[in-house]
């Protein structure tokens, strides 16, 4: 007669993981089943949590069966059954963990024969609501040499849909959502397709010397991925123009010895699918951005570029970053802000922050003719273990984007929450990046908000927004410049400025110069983006029409549906200009004789 061996079977939440511990005379098959209702901005989570154990061998069967959760995810309701029936679990609380016990009621043994283990809780603070979306990290099992494992999702009817899923799930029915063997350590799901922030920003600026000066402080841009909303900019800028990199640089002038703290309050709508109104601007400012987009520069570099020269697509060079690399939490303990760059952050890898891993993505991307620039911003993160943002001024977040030539789209991509957290940031982002400034040409140029600092203050204030303001765009045309008489035989420059007092960037905007007199060149163009607080400066030339008779006209400025601007300008014929500049001659002439002669007969 056999003996047979009774084993206890654990398997641990730690952190987000499933550590698995059994022995290989067993095959274990998983499927974790997540219930979802909300009421208002409650959201409830019933978990089924069901183990399928097959023997495989004849002497050894399953007695005991151990969980184990971290004790903030706040299980209740817990309850247990197997292919008997109920079991009655033993649940304690030691050392901030949850401990839940389960003794099979009757085990059956034998190779081959499969016992069932049913655990059902509810977990109250599992998906998150933020603002506008729902957002959930999902730990799954670690460790698993056989069987199967299924994670689902069942959503509430009627409710909103995924947007974003890390991995991307094997299928989507109805209201489940299901990832079938998944070889992440964490799934993370956003539900919803845009999140909104409201923003609080102060700048802090002086002019030590004894001149004036003017400098540009950059505002949250629009992207391909944002729309910035302006409430207010108090001082008003003189300006805001866009720069190579797409940066929204607004100017203010600085008397001697002057201070201004400057406080911008707005909105950001971040969208997780590239934006229309955006790509023909992204585009063509590409084209003007090729020339720098591969240079190397002081922190984008590496002294040994044969060894990653096999890293010739962005994935690889992604890859290649996150498994290089380790964050280094200590730094950011410490608040030790120095900046490594790419060639010192791979010879020092353990020593890494959001910044080293994104010049290291940038440094290996230009190496390898890949195109790519530096973002820096905020990260919004609900949890800093998992995705723990910067070093810097504000506890700012950096990550890089590539250029991606058969889309003519920047792809967003973040390594360090990637390697921090196991969830993938190459294949999709999330909803939780806004960008401050963009650096393509420069690493350090232009500084983002919340290094604009005379002393120690907190200059960025985040928060999610649960709406957004009408979107208003406001043109208008003034400053017209135009001669107030002509000939007819001229060719003249005239000029206008196209301002936007809006809220919002305005895209495309068409310009039309007319006249019933004159001939206009170029008669339409158009502007391709105006932030608010903009402007932008229209040239264009004018000459008579050939069998014109008027001795006056009118040149018109139509911006949009918008505004206009006219002015009215004299018309005197090439002859007669001639006649009266020569009389005009004459006349100097013999005043300047009349004025001699007298002079010489008073000697």
């Amino acid at each position: 007669m056999k003996l047979l061996r009774h084993v206890i079977f654990f398997a641990c939440f730690l952190v987000f993981v499933f550590h698995v511990q059994a022995a290989e005379e067993f095959k274990t098959d998983y499927t974790v089943d997540y219930y979802v209702t909300s009421q208002g901005n409650a959201i409830t989570t019933s978990v089924e949590f069901t183990s399928k154990i097959t023997n495989l061998q004849d002497d050894v069967y399953v007695s005991n069966y151990q969980l184990s959760f971290p004790a903030s995810f706040n299980l209740h309701n817990i309850a247990a059954s197997d292919d008997q029936g109920s079991i009655t679990p033993e649940v304690k609380t030691e050392d901030g963990t949850i401990l839940i016990k389960s003794k099979f009621n009757d085990p059956k043994n034998g190779k081959g024969t499969t016992n069932t283990l049913s655990l059902k809780f509810t977990q109250d603070n599992l998906f998150q609501v933020n603002g506008n979306v729902w957002e959930v990290m999902l730990p799954t099992i670690a460790g698993r040499s056989t069987g199967n494992y299924a994670v689902r999702i069942h959503l509430p009817p009627n409710n909103r849909k995924i947007s974003i899923a890390k991995p991307k799930p094997s299928r989507i029915e109805n209201n489940v959502i299901s990832w079938d063997n998944p070889q992440v350590k964490t799934i993370y799901a956003v539900f919803g397709d845009q999140q909104f922030y409201n923003l609080d920003l102060s700048y802090h600026l002086s002019n030590d010397k004894l001149v004036p000066v003017y400098t540009e402080i950059a505002l949250p841009p629009d992207t391909l991925y944002q729309q910035i909303f302006v409430e207010s900019i108090e001082p008003p800028p003189t300006n805001v123009r866009v720069d190579e990199d797409g940066n929204y640089m607004a100017r203010y002038d600085l008397n001697p010895k002057d201070k201004k703290d400057i406080r911008f309050k707005g909105f950001a709508q971040i969208v997780s699918e590239p934006r229309e109104a955006v790509k023909s601007v992204t585009r063509a400012r590409f084209a003007r951005q090729k020339s720098y987009l591969l240079n190397k520069s002081k922190y984008w570099t590496i002294s040994n570029a044969a060894s990653y020269s096999h890293l010739t697509t962005p994935e690889s060079v992604f890859k290649s970053v996150v498994g290089s690399l380790s964050y280094d939490y200590a730094r950011l303990q410490n608040n030790k802000s120095y900046r490594l760059g790419a060639d010192t952050a791979l010879k020092n890898p353990t020593k890494a922050v959001c910044v080293e891993f994104t010049d290291t993505f940038i440094a290996l991307a230009r190496e390898n003719n890949i195109y790519s620039h530096e973002i820096e911003g905020f990260g919004f993160s609900q949890d800093e273990r998992l995705r723990p943002l910067s070093l810097i001024s504000d506890v700012l977040h950096s990550w890089p984007e590539y250029y991606d030539e058969s889309t003519g789209i920047w792809e967003q991509v973040d390594p360090t929450w990637e390697n921090t957290s196991g969830i993938d940031y190459f294949s999709s982002f999330d909803l939780d990046h806004i960008t401050f400034a963009i650096h393509g040409k420069d690493p350090e140029d232009p500084p983002p908000a919340g290094t604009y600092k005379l002393e120690d203050s907190r200059d960025v204030d985040v928060k999610i927004a649960s709406s957004l303001p009408e979107e208003s765009i406001v043109l208008t045309a003034k400053n017209m410049n135009v001669a107030t008489a002509v000939s007819d035989k001229q060719t003249n420059s005239g000029s206008v400025e196209i301002v936007n007092s809006g809220n919002v960037t305005a895209y495309d905007v068409p310009i039309t110069v007319s006249s019933s007199a004159f001939s206009i060149s170029p008669k339409t163009l158009t502007i391709d983006e105006l932030p608010p607080f903009g402007s932008k400066k229209i040239t264009f030339t004018y000459a008579l029409r050939p069998g014109t008779t008027e001795r006056e006209g009118s040149i018109t400025v139509q911006t949009g549906n918008q505004s206009r601007i006219s002015r009215t300008i004299r018309i005197s014929p090439f002859t007669q200009a001639v006649t009266i500049g020569i009389s005009a001659a004459v006349a100097l002439s013999l005043l300047v004789m009349a004025v001699l002669f007298g002079l010489h007969k008073k000697r």
